[in-house]
């Protein structure tokens, strides 16, 4: 039995399935508790009315009763699609003030949402003297989300019943878990079902995030239009091949491969230019395992590395074999769990 000082649920609503951790914080270690996933197919664009809210609390409880959940406090995931992180420069001279004004002046060409539609927040990036001194200038980190997404878990948390005590951007979730010992400048992708988002995080602070339309649901459903089949089908299809050795791949596997891989050089490419000089790439997420996807990736100019999760939290080995094949799908959610300060 674990006799926790309490416990935290991670909450991560993704595009086409949910995923619920409960973390127990004992003195002694984090210990997965339970966790849960469910399939959903609701449109989760946009303000969520009464009927997609009804949809998702009955999955959202129906999950907690089947598990066994007993804890309400919970830290909910934001989509990194949802949260705009950007980094901006300015005089070393001017103060928060004439920065705030510089922010609210320019936000309206740069925010995917009009200014009022957003709720905006900035911090100065602590920075050596002698490159400040050099450079002239201080850097400011940028982050923004829609009200519509605050409105709509919300909403959501009050008709489950559940307690919620914090959002997170998932990709802070992930630099919990992740980069807990080391501060190297890191690349963080997470390799998800409707999109894939590539981060940048420099001494334990995200600095930078692009979120693409290049997920899982896009080559599963070019697998399927090649094999002609239905779209389980060609899931089950793609998930076999990283069972087998293979001479060489589906064209629509590495294809698929080649897009990730493009973006991100790109992005490794565009921090390097900004002065944002990643050291090493960390992959995770529900994709993490596609077949070919990690050799591929080792000819990057740093060194690529899977998402190691049992380093931060401990599973009972009669859990182990359920959840291993899963662990990177969960990073998210098991990093918001982690959180300590709630």
């Amino acid at each position: 039995m674990i006799f926790a000082e309490k416990k935290i649920l991670g909450l991560d609503i993704g595009s086409n399935c949910i995923k619920i951790v409960e973390i127990a914080h004992t003195n002694k270690r984090k210990e997965l508790s339970t966790f849960a996933l469910a399939e959903h197919q609701i449109d989760l664009d946009g303000f969520w009315d009464i009927g997609k809210i009804d949809q998702l609390s009955k999955i959202i409880n129906n999950a907690r009763q089947t598990a066994g959940f007993s804890s309400l406090k919970t830290v909910v995931a934001l989509q990194a699609k949802h949260v705009f992180v950007t980094s901006m420069d300015f005089e070393l001279g001017w103060n928060k003030k004439m920065i705030q004004e510089e922010i609210n002046r320019q936000a309206k060409f740069f925010l995917p949402y009009p200014p009022d539609e957003m709720r905006v927040s900035w911090n100065i990036i602590p920075t050596k003297t002698s490159v400040s001194s050099l450079t002239g200038k201080q850097r400011v980190v940028i982050n923004a989300l829609p009200n519509f997404v605050i409105e709509n878990i919300t909403n959501l948390l009050n008709k489950c019943g559940l307690e919620g005590i914090a959002l997170e951007n998932q990709t802070v979730s992930l630099t919990r878990i992740f980069l807990r010992t080391t501060r190297k400048s890191t690349i963080i992708v997470d390799l998800g079902s409707d999109s894939t988002t590539y981060s940048i995080v420099i001494d334990g602070v995200l600095r930078n995030s692009f979120t693409s339309t290049i997920g899982l649901v896009r080559l599963d459903e070019a697998l399927q239009n090649s094999l002609g089949t239905t779209i389980a089908t060609a899931e089950n299809f793609k998930k076999d091949l990283s069972l087998v050795n293979l001479f060489e791949l589906p064209k629509e596997v590495s294809n698929h491969i080649s897009l990730i891989k493009a973006e991100l050089l790109n992005f490794y490419n565009q921090n390097i230019k900004i002065a944002q000089t990643p050291e090493q790439i960390i992959i995770t997420g529900g994709g993490v395992l596609t077949a070919g996807l990690f050799g591929e990736l080792q000819s990057m100019p740093i060194p690529v590395i899977i998402g190691e999760i049992l380093d931060s939290v401990y599973i009972d080995p009669d859990r182990t074999k359920s959840i291993s094949p899963l662990l990177n799908a969960f990073s998210s959610s098991i990093g918001l769990a982690l959180r300590e300060d709630v």
